[in-house]
């Protein structure tokens, strides 16, 4: 049973809806392309926020792709 406020999702929940680790929503957060709303002790996320999140997400395809991988630097077999 879910028993959040509505329009509000937890951190699992958004993770799980988006299909991103808690890691990465915390990177999010810290960077500040991600804002919480907290209850009590609980921390959640708006549905506003993640559409704005989503809205953010770069779009474009194959041709986005290929771009990507262009840009990168060739492996060296070092870690970074």
């Amino acid at each position: 049973m879910n028993t959040n406020p509505a329009n509000l999702y937890s951190l699992p929940e958004f993770a799980a809806r988006n299909k991103i680790s808690k890691s990465t929503i915390y990177v999010l957060i810290k960077d500040g392309n991600l804002e919480i709303t907290k209850r009590g002790h609980k921390t959640y996320i708006s549905a506003d926020q993640e559409r704005a999140y989503l809205d953010s997400l770069p779009t474009g395809g194959t041709e986005l792709l290929n771009k990507g991988y262009q840009d990168l630097p060739p492996y060296s077999g070092e870690a970074a």
